[in-house]
Order: structure tokens, then C-alpha cells, then sequence
């Protein structure tokens, strides 16, 4: 009876061992995510630890961790280590394998973070651990750490073996923060609290037509508020530029870094960066940008402007110009060409594909071979410009010719060169494509001159036929003078001549009238305006630019005499305030006349609607004007 109840005993406990394993191992099935840092607290520049420790009791391994969410913070480096722990408990074996995986961390800008949550991969499945929240503060803002004390003290701490095992490790000293600044972006003092704007061109000096790279850039506080909102933002003025963004407008801004500003440290962000081209010689200003922080609010003015800047530019060296140069050609080109067919009948058409490729401004047209027996009709041009890695603009651009050939025979095409300045060499260059001959095969019935292949022309044409009879003798004629209307006539012939003479006088001046009405300023002008009308209501934004500036020149003429169709840029102004015309209305006339020569040579498309806007300014300066008049 006792055995029996012994042996009983040990199968219970078996089966007790059994299930409490079981039910250890399906409570170990998810595996242990836990995530640690070693502060909660930091300095803007200094450095921290994100650990994630992943294990599990599968024998799945834990692949693909990610850190997860690390605002306000940036990677500097990372480890990984694997681990692997065997227990026995009342003999059942249990084994956890996974991985450590800890990355180093640097705070950016001050405020409170959530970091994470990490997650890794076990089994196919994806699980994550908890979230951590850390706060960055300014330098000298981390309040001091209190020393850890066990109160109640470990009478066994001399004798216990793991106590160099689990003890955490000693804290190292604190040492100062040290964010990378860029002397570049360092500045004497702040223009302004909290948050301020400046501007930089990377060249004081340029020639017509070369690239002069303009960046703004927004000072923000590292010691300040944790968010900075602007408002009512005012572009730079470049209206003796062509523009071009480096940078998208509309894009979100770039860190640029940290700068040192007045001894304090700011961060530093990308506002705008433009590919800016000169349009003529002189010392041409970039005007100011400016905005407005709504919040916080700050004491004083709100307003935040960056700095007027001013560009000294000249024309490329006279001496060793090539011929054909075009001021405004500047940078480094290749020209390449293709051609098809290369054989054709006479009066047929040969497709010339041009690619002008390169960096600076490449030119909006190319000068074509003149020949006569060639006909090149206007090209469909097509561009791909954009910033480079050194953000210099280039790229390609594309014309596409048609060329008819009206002799038969091998006809040269010729060749397409572009003569340009290439300011970083110094020098001019010369990019040259030879487009090569065609094979023209003369049209049936001509020959290979051109001339009619049909029957050779009569020796004397155009000679009465011969005579083979005589003729007979004539009879006697009634002269002119034995008729009574002969002396009616000769009656009537001065009263005709006098009222010829004076229908033909009248019909004269009736002309001329109507040529003074019809070339008269007045009516010129209406013609010109209803033109921009017309145009401005089209797709065609150049077309639209240049009805406009033809009814602005009709319309200065027409109402005060003043003559602004030739004069310099800056010239316009000065002629109007001559005429009587205020300052501002002169000024806005000239600063319009600008805008839309800009856009017309502009290399890249232009919008219709800022055209229409054009043409809104323009209707206002002639209302103006005619006030004045």
C-alpha cells in the first residue's frame, strides 16, 4: 500500500512538472522587448544611449530591429551583440537566445522627445518594446544626478560573488558639449532674439550670364523656444536677375548646421538657395527677404530681415572673344547632333536633332547654317535643367529642326557652334558639332541641276506665222476725224480731265486721312492694348510679356510724348519723371518693363498667370499715366 502511494506521488509530480513547463513556455512564447537610456535628461550636443534587449525561447532568431522614432536626435553609431542563456528548473531545460543592440545618440534641439519604440522581427512577426521620453535642455540647464544609495545597506555586499556582475558600471565624468559648428555660418552678433535671417552669395564678383548662387538662411536659438512659427513672407527682389531655384520654394528647410553667433550657439536651416544670372553689367542689388514670427512672441519688432547684398558685374574680356560670342553665354557646353535621313528626294525634309548639354546658362537658341539651297524651319526646343551635385545649373537642352533642301545632288549641312565664357577656366571655349551632308536624289523629270528634263524650247518663239499667199489691195478707210463723236469727244476730253484730276485729288486726301487716323499714336495704343488683351487671355506667356510691353511703349508715347521703346533698363524712370509723371507710377512702369523682359528671355517656361498678373500692374500704370497726361 505504501508503494503504491509513492508511486502515485511521482506521477502526480510528474504531471505537475509537465504542465507547470508547459505553461512556462507558453507564457515565454513572446519574446522579452525591453528598452533602456542611459539619461533621461541632456544637454543639446551631447550624447546618449538607446539599448534594446530582445529575447526569446523560440528557436526563431530576432532579425531586422529598428530603433523606431528618434526626434530631435541623430545616429552616431550603433552596436550589436548576440546573446544566450541556458536555466534548468526542477529538471526541465529552458534556453533564451536574442541580441542587444545599442545606438549612440546626439541631441540636435532642445525640448521633450519620445524615442521609439523599437521593434525586431521574430518568426515572421514584428514586436515592439515601450516607448522612452527624453528632454534636451540648453548647456548648463541638466539638473545635477543625486548619488544612488541602497537606505537599508547589504550586510552581505562583502561576500556576494555577482556583486561586480550586476552592479552598474561607474559614471563616467561629464564633459562639456561639442556640436560641430561651420565657421562659415559663424557671425559677429545675432540680428535679432530668437530667431533671425541671412543672407550669402558665394561670389562678390560675376560677368553677364554667369551663375552667382544666393542662400538664405533662418538663425534659430539653441537656448530658445522649441518651435518657431514665421509668417507673411516677402522674397528677395532680383529684378536684374534671371531666377532659377537650387532649391524647391515650396520645400521643407534643410539643416544646414550649427554656428557659433556671438558666442552663443544657434542652429542653422535653408530657407531658399537660387541659381541667380545677371542680366547686364553694373553693380546689381539683391534685395532683402523678410518675415514675420508669429509665435512666441517676442519683444520689439517681429519682423525679420535679411541682409541687402550687391553684385559687381562685368562682360567678359574683349580680348580673344571669338566671333559670334552672345554676352550671356556663360559656362561650359557640348554640342551633339543627329541627323536623319541621310538620303531623300529633292524638295524633301531632313530631321536635325541638336542636344546643347553642359553647365551656366545654356542659350535658349543656336545660330543655323545659311545657305541657300537649305530652308531650316523653327525648332521645338525642349529642356532639362536642374541643380547639380555642386549646385551649379546644367543639364541638357534640345532642339529639334526640320530642314528642307531644294537642290539635288550632295549637300553640306554645315555646322552649329556656340562660342561661350567659361568662368572657371578663365578662358573662352568653343562647342562645335559638324552635322555632315545629305544625298538628294533629283525629282523625276529634272535632272541633277534642277532643270526641266522636257522638250528642248523653239529656236525664235513668239514670231508671227510665214506668209505662203499675197494678199489682196486694201479698200479705202474712214478716218477718225470724219466722225462727229471724234469733235464730241475732243470737246469733252478737258471736262474729263478736270474731273479726273479732281476725283483722283480728293481720293488722295481721303487716303491720307485715313493713313494719319490709322498710324496715329492714340489709335496705336488701343490696337497695342487690345493686343495684351487678347494675348493675356491665350497660353502663350512670352507672346502675353511682349503685347504687354508693346502697349506699355504705345501708351507713353501716345499720352505723354515720351519715347521709353530702346532705353536702358534704368533709364526709364528718369525719362517718365521728366514728362511729369510721379515718382512711383515711374518707377513701377520701369521696374514692369523689367519684369517682363526677364521673363521673355527667361531659359525656362514661364507661367500664363504670372503674365496675367503683369498685365493686372500694367492696366494700373496706364490708368496712371493717363491721369497724369
Amino acid at each position: 500500500m505504501k508503494r503504491a502511494f509513492v508511486a502515485l506521488l511521482g506521477v502526480l509530480l510528474a504531471l505537475a512538472i509537465t504542465m507547470t513547463g508547459g505553461h512556462a513556455r507558453a507564457q515565454s512564447s513572446r519574446p522579452e522587448m525591453r528598452a533602456t537610456v542611459d539619461a533621461d535628461t541632456v544637454e543639446i550636443g551631447d550624447t546618449l544611449h538607446l539599448t534594446l534587449q530582445a529575447t526569446t525561447t523560440s528557436s526563431d532568431p530576432v532579425t531586422d530591429v529598428e530603433h523606431g522614432s528618434l526626434a530631435g536626435f541623430l545616429v552616431r553609431a550603433h552596436t550589436s551583440m548576440p546573446l544566450q542563456s541556458v536555466m534548468i528548473v526542477n529538471g526541465v531545460r529552458s534556453e533564451r537566445r536574442g541580441v542587444t543592440v545599442t545606438w549612440q545618440l546626439q541631441a540636435t534641439r532642445t525640448g521633450t522627445f519620445t524615442l521609439g519604440p523599437a521593434s525586431a522581427s521574430v518568426g515572421g512577426k514584428r514586436f515592439t518594446s515601450q516607448a522612452l521620453t527624453v528632454r534636451v535642455v540648453a548647456p548648463g540647464h541638466v539638473p545635477p544626478r543625486p548619488a544612488a544609495r541602497d537606505p537599508f545597506g547589504n550586510p552581505f555586499s562583502t561576500f556576494d560573488p555577482w556583486k561586480n556582475m550586476l552592479r552598474d558600471p561607474p559614471e563616467e565624468p561629464r564633459q562639456a558639449p561639442s556640436v560641430p559648428t561651420d565657421a562659415k555660418l559663424a557671425l559677429d552678433a545675432p540680428r535679432g532674439s530668437v530667431a533671425f535671417l541671412h543672407a550669402m552669395i558665394d561670389k562678390p564678383l560675376a560677368v553677364v550670364g554667369e551663375q552667382v548662387t544666393l542662400s538664405l538662411y533662418v538663425y534659430l536659438d539653441a537656448a530658445g523656444p522649441d518651435h518657431v512659427e514665421f509668417t507673411d513672407p516677402h522674397e528677395a527682389t532680383v529684378s536684374d536677375f534671371v531666377k532659377l531655384p537650387v532649391v524647391p520654394d515650396d520645400a521643407d528647410t534643410k539643416p544646414a548646421g550649427f554656428a557659433m553667433v556671438g558666442g552663443h550657439l544657434w542652429s542653422v536651416r535653408v530657407v531658399r538657395k537660387w541659381a541667380l544670372f545677371p542680366l547686364k553689367a553694373g553693380d546689381l542689388e539683391v534685395g532683402p527677404m523678410s518675415v514675420t514670427i508669429a509665435r512666441p512672441r517676442v519683444t520689439g519688432s517681429a519682423v525679420r530681415q535679411s541682409e541687402k547684398l550687391v553684385v559687381h558685374v562685368g562682360e567678359p574680356p574683349i580680348a580673344g572673344r571669338p566671333a559670334g560670342y552672345v554676352v550671356g553665354d556663360v559656362g561650359s557646353f557640348k554640342l551633339a547632333a543627329e541627323i536623319s535621313p541621310r538620303d531623300l528626294e529633292e524638295g524633301g525634309a531632313v530631321s536635325v536633332n541638336v542636344e546643347l548639354s553642359g553647365t551656366g546658362n545654356l542659350p535658349a537658341t543656336l545660330t543655323t547654317p545659311s545657305r541657300a539651297e537649305l530652308e531650316w524651319l523653327d525648332p521645338q526646343v525642349r529642356s532639362d535643367i536642374a541643380a547639380q551635385q555642386d549646385e551649379k545649373l546644367g543639364g541638357r537642352r534640345t532642339f529639334a529642326f526640320v530642314v528642307r533642301v531644294r537642290k539635288a545632288g550632295d549637300v553640306e549641312l554645315g555646322d552649329i557652334s556656340v562660342p561661350f565664357w567659361n568662368p572657371d577656366a578663365k578662358s573662352y571655349g568653343l562647342a562645335r558639332v559638324a552635322l555632315g551632308s545629305v544625298h538628294v536624289r533629283a525629282r523625276a523629270g529634272t535632272d541633277a541641276g534642277g532643270s526641266s528634263a522636257a522638250i528642248p524650247p523653239e529656236t525664235l518663239p513668239g514670231l508671227p506665222l510665214y506668209r505662203a499667199t499675197r494678199a489682196g489691195a486694201k479698200g479705202e478707210r474712214r478716218h477718225v476725224a470724219d466722225s462727229p463723236a471724234f469733235w464730241l469727244g475732243l470737246g469733252l476730253a478737258p471736262l474729263a480731265y478736270a474731273v479726273v484730276f479732281g476725283a483722283g485729288t480728293a481720293a488722295r486726301r481721303l487716303r491720307a486721312r485715313r493713313a494719319e487716323r490709322a498710324t496715329s499714336p492714340a489709335r496705336e495704343m488701343k490696337e497695342s492694348v487690345a493686343k495684351a488683351e487678347a494675348a493675356c487671355r491665350g497660353d502663350d506667356a512670352r507672346a502675353a510679356d511682349a503685347a504687354i510691353v508693346r502697349a506699355v511703349e504705345t501708351a507713353t508715347v501716345a499720352l505723354l510724348d515720351v519715347h521709353v521703346r530702346g532705353a536702358r533698363a534704368d533709364e526709364v524712370a528718369a525719362r517718365l519723371e521728366g514728362a511729369g509723371v510721379g515718382g512711383d507710377v515711374a518707377r513701377e512702369v520701369e521696374a514692369l518693363l523689367q519684369d517682363c523682359a526677364a521673363a521673355r528671355f527667361s531659359p525656362e517656361a514661364v507661367a500664363i498667370d504670372a503674365a496675367r498678373a503683369r498685365w493686372v500692374r500694367a492696366r494700373r500704370a496706364l490708368d496712371a499715366l493717363e491721369v497724369t497726361r
